[in-house]
């Protein structure tokens, strides 16, 4: 077990045989979760100011603990990374314009898709376009449901759309949102 040191700003090993400080964020924290791979080498320490910003920061649990690097805070909404499988990516999800209820007919910036190799360390960026076809009177928020799958990336939409992009990702997707579904509210197609 693994687990975050409010008082100290500590990553800690549960037996306490290891402690490491954690990188304060420069926005300040207003809050956070740790996340740890499957096979229990990698833990993130999310953490987000409760302002629309929001980062975390990656350690190494084996064979010794070590801070190795993390995604800076960003602009954006969403909910904590998620690891792949096999550990060879992490990536977090964030709705950069989360209300587009204002939106008319075009293509809006909605979200932004962080994918970091654990092996490279290096983070690729996937701009999330939203193509309105249409008035869209509802409001939408986080990217959905992330994580990895033998096909890619996979999140999806709070109007229910599903997407799948590569990994490592493109520099951009689009999803198409319709306003012809049969609840009323707005439909989508992919």
């Amino acid at each position: 077990m693994v687990w975050f040191d409010e008082d100290t700003f500590e990553l800690v090993l549960d037996d306490d045989s290891a402690r490491i400080a954690v990188p304060e964020p420069s926005g300040g924290c207003g809050g956070h979760e740790v996340v740890v791979s499957p096979g229990r080498r990698f833990a993130a320490v999310f953490l987000h100011t409760g302002e629309s910003e929001e980062g975390y920061e990656l350690f190494e649990l084996r064979p010794k603990l070590r801070h190795i690097g993390g995604l800076p805070q960003v602009f954006g909404e969403g909910h904590p990374p998620v690891f792949s499988p096999d550990e060879r990516w992490i990536a977090l999800g964030v709705a950069v314009d989360p209300g587009l209820a204002r939106a008319k007919d075009g293509r809006v910036h909605w979200a932004d898709l962080h994918v970091q190799d654990l092996k490279t360390l290096a983070i690729t960026r996937c701009r999330v376009d939203v193509q309105l076809d249409g008035d869209c009177e509802e409001e939408i928020a986080h990217v959905e449901n992330l994580r990895f799958t033998s096909e890619g990336l996979r999140f999806g939409t709070p109007w229910g759309a599903v997407a799948t992009v590569a990994v490592p990702p493109p520099e951009s997707v689009v999803v198409v949102l319709s306003s012809g579904s049969s609840a009323g509210t707005c439909g989508s197609r992919t």
